[in-house]
């Protein structure tokens, strides 16, 4: 049988447009090892609450740029990387661009194997929307979170504005207002 690049990846080093959440159900379900074979990691912020799919490695995005270079050197043996967020519109795709320019300079150096980094369509809210109930790919799944989604975090945000602005900067905050 021929070796088959994962449906989700366009090659060895190269950051792929989207990959589908069937085909990362699909991987999970497989006999590969999560954090061996492939790796999802979830870049959400504190709208990382609510659930989560099933081995994913959770590091927020307000804390990715300064842990990229640990995770690069703890991951450069695993052969697929899948980013996701929210909606992967923002920060899961930015979080993989900078985590694949820095994987890249590991096999420049010749320390690292060719590998393929995803980025999950429509992220969690698409992946949950198909595979909630099933345990085998989702846990912590809290629909009321879920349901209530950005609307209930701004309609919080505005009747504590004093709150914000007295912190402006809180990964709450920031979680929220991207759309990613």
């Amino acid at each position: 049988m021929p070796n088959r690049t994962p449906p989700c990846a366009v090659g060895p080093s190269r950051t792929a447009l989207s990959g589908r959440p069937w085909e990362l159900a699909k991987i999970i379900k497989s006999d590969k090892e999560p954090h061996k074979d492939y790796l999802v990691i979830d870049v959400r912020d504190d709208d990382h609450i609510g659930g989560h799919i099933l081995g994913s490695y959770h590091l927020s995005s307000v804390r990715f740029q300064d842990s990229v270079q640990g995770l690069v050197q703890k991951t450069k043996d695993i052969p697929i990387v899948i980013f996701h967020c929210a909606l992967s519109q923002a920060r899961g795709p930015k979080a993989a661009r900078i985590y694949s320019e820095t994987r890249d300079n590991l096999q420049i150096a010749g320390k690292d194997q060719p590998h393929d980094v995803c980025i999950l369509r429509g992220g969690f809210t698409e992946f949950q929307a198909k595979f909630r109930n099933d345990p085998k790919l989702v846990e912590a799944f809290d629909a009321s979170i879920q349901e209530a989604g950005y609307t209930q975090c701004f309609l919080y945000f505005t009747t504590h504005e004093d709150d914000i602005l007295a912190e402006p900067r809180s990964s709450i905050f920031n979680a929220y207002t991207d759309t990613g």
